[in-house]
């Protein structure tokens, strides 16, 4: 009687939620087509309606910032880092020029990869921190296998100059100590 009723219960509700329209916050203006919300821009009208002027896009939030700095890595090489910042999640590139550190990050080859940014307001502070998936490096020291990068960006947040590194792991387990880091520094460009 018991798992009869909690099937009955997991029904009931299964079938209130896919027709209950919950997680859908377009208006009423087209209820004939499903939209997926997550899949449109900011700046779009997502409701289906002939004119922009039927719906306030309710997708709203912090606009995207994207940032080029130029890393100086270990004071004997450069990499570019494309940070792109929306609200606190960050999406980003990194791309080493030749020379110092080729053995972790080959020159040339971007990578891609996602992060957060955490802020201290207390402290006046933040923290950018940025993981990258890479596969095994020719040469490295970790041999066959992958290696991961993890970018760390710290600083004043009254000052546009950063301080970090980019630890390189052997693998995907970046809870460990990692095999090699490389210090970096930059700088923020005046707003």
């Amino acid at each position: 009687m018991k798992t009869a009723t909690i099937w009955l219960l997991v029904l009931l509700v299964m079938a209130f939620v896919s027709g209950c329209g919950c997680g859908d916050d377009d208006d009423d203006n087209d209820s004939s087509v499903p939209v997926d919300d997550d899949t449109t821009d900011d700046d779009a009208d997502d409701d289906n309606a002939d004119d922009d002027t039927a719906d306030d896009d309710d997708d709203t939030g912090p606009p995207s910032v994207t940032t080029v700095l130029t890393l100086d890595l270990e004071y004997r090489n450069t990499a570019q880092f494309v940070l792109t910042q929306k609200g606190d999640d960050l999406t980003a590139t990194l791309t080493a020029g030749a020379g110092f550190g080729d053995e972790w990050l080959p020159a040339g080859e971007m990578k891609f990869g996602k992060g957060r940014v955490m802020t201290f307001p207390e402290a006046k502070f933040e923290i950018h921190n940025v993981r990258f998936e890479g596969g095994a490096v020719a040469g490295s020291p970790c041999g066959d296998q992958s290696v991961t990068y993890e970018l760390t960006l710290t600083g004043q947040t009254a000052s546009r100059e950063r301080i970090g590194a980019v630890a390189c792991y052997c693998g995907q387990d970046t809870s460990a100590r990692p095999a090699a880091l490389l210090r970096i520094k930059t700088k923020f460009p005046e707003e």
